[in-house]
């Protein structure tokens, strides 16, 4: 769990609750409308999203670029998708152009 690139940039990740659920890293069961949400606001905020899974399928990855910087946090299908697209786009919200570590949803510690 947590970024595969700009770790040193963690501490600035804010907070968030992990609301545990189980199943399977399945995109169809997110919510469609906060799915959108996110894509607009990331859209207005200069920034992109690449959606996929792990390398093995088990986890759902979720890719961010704001223009040079980029990282990809990893969701366990045990943690709620809902919740993270949620705290995602409060952060987007809260993103302010050319500060890209501050928008990266806090998960918990990296083990």
């Amino acid at each position: 769990m947590g970024i595969d690139k700009h770790e040193s940039n963690a501490k600035l990740r804010r907070p968030r609750q992990s609301n545990e659920t189980s199943g399977v890293a399945d995109w169809e069961s997110a919510n469609p409308g906060v799915l959108v949400k996110v894509l607009a606001r990331a859209g207005k905020k200069q920034c992109a999203l690449r959606f996929g899974y792990s390398r093995d399928g088990g986890a759902y990855a979720i890719g961010v670029y704001t223009g040079s910087e980029y990282w990809t946090d990893y969701v366990r299908p045990s943690e709620d998708i809902d919740q993270y697209l949620q705290d995602l786009l409060l952060s987007l919200e809260e993103y302010e152009v050319g500060f890209a570590p501050s928008i990266i949803p806090q998960r918990g510690k990296k083990k």
